[in-house]
């Protein structure tokens, strides 16, 4: 199994511990918390969209989430949301009554069931410990043994500001991992911004490529200023200047890797200069590094997130 898909299947059974330990009686207080943790977990789990998610994380999480680039923010998001990617894809999700198990998984298509119990659970002054077995079968047997599964799941959840916030999570004997850990996230942050400038550095070479076949083929033009004039043509119609079919609608929209793609400066008749620009689409909420290149191919970039510093001073990408 992947990290990945690991960690996938660790914080859905996590976020479905939180959800099903609250079917123990307290009082006073404590039966409040158990109440407002289970809306939590709810609301995570079958989240309609990432701020239902993202505010029952830690505010360094949040931060961080903001910082680590659009591909791998939305799916981390993706992983919380396992309730709502499970119907999706036509999994049930199913609480049991009774003792155990509290939560039953079942993929109608294939043999795999997951069930989830609860072994531990203690609430208290806005602390909250869950510990959770894991039971995997497959087609009603054990599942083969290089298929790795945790056993077991422990996981905080802290109280703040009226709000449950999920702050540590374990899989025994891995040491806790803490959602707010600075180190942590540090590093989720950089490879982030890393496999982002990977991403848009390639869109903007695939672009760069576009614009000199545009050139060749329609030499009367040169250059466009339009992306829209790079994708596709209308259905049905042939290749022409206003759709040269070279780029796919999506690097067309100019909406790519959490950034908006511009070009601009198509100067002369025919056109022999160009410039593109990519600025990230949220960077009035966190500023991101620019990114630009022209008919040169070189691919630059600026730490102040503007276009104009990247065209004017811009750094080249290693």
């Amino acid at each position: 199994m992947t990290g990945i898909r690991r960690f996938e299947c660790v914080m859905g059974a996590v976020l479905a511990g939180l959800l099903f330990a609250t079917g123990v009686r307290a009082q006073g207080t404590e039966d409040q918390e158990r109440k407002s943790l289970r809306d939590a977990a709810f609301e995570v789990i079958f989240a309609q969209d990432d701020a239902a998610i993202e505010k029952h994380l830690p505010n360094a999480t949040q931060q961080a989430l903001q910082q680590m680039g659009e591909e791998r923010r939305n799916g981390i998001l993706k992983w919380l949301a396992f309730g709502r990617e499970a119907k999706q894809h036509g999994t049930i999700v199913q609480r049991m009554e009774g003792d155990t198990p509290v939560l039953r998984s079942e993929n109608p298509e294939g043999p795999d069931i997951f069930e989830f119990n609860l072994i531990k659970e203690e609430i208290h002054n806005g602390e909250a410990t869950v510990e959770i077995a894991v039971r995997r079968t497959f087609a009603g047997k054990a599942p083969p043994e290089e298929w790795s599964w945790p056993t077991r799941i422990v996981v905080q959840a802290r109280l703040e500001d009226g709000v449950w916030r999920l702050v540590m999570l374990q899989v025994p004997p891995e040491q806790p991992t803490v959602l707010d850990d600075a180190q942590l996230l540090s590093r989720l942050v950089q490879d982030g911004r890393k496999d982002q400038q990977v991403e848009i550095a390639g869109s903007l070479r695939l672009i760069n490529r576009a614009e000199l076949v545009y050139a060749s083929v329609y030499p009367a033009v040169g250059f466009t200023c339009l992306l829209r004039d790079l994708g596709p043509s209308a259905e049905g119609t042939k290749s022409d200047p206003h759709g040269a079919g070279l780029l796919d609608d999506g690097t067309a929209s100019g909406k790519l890797h959490g950034y908006v793609f511009t070009v601009q400066g198509c100067t002369g008749q025919p056109a022999d200069k160009y410039a593109i620009t990519a600025i990230s689409a949220e960077a009035s909420k966190s500023p991101q590094r620019a990114f630009c290149t022209n008919q040169s191919g070189v691919i630059l970039y600026s730490d102040d997130g503007k276009a104009e510093t990247c065209l004017a001073h811009g750094q080249p990408v290693q």
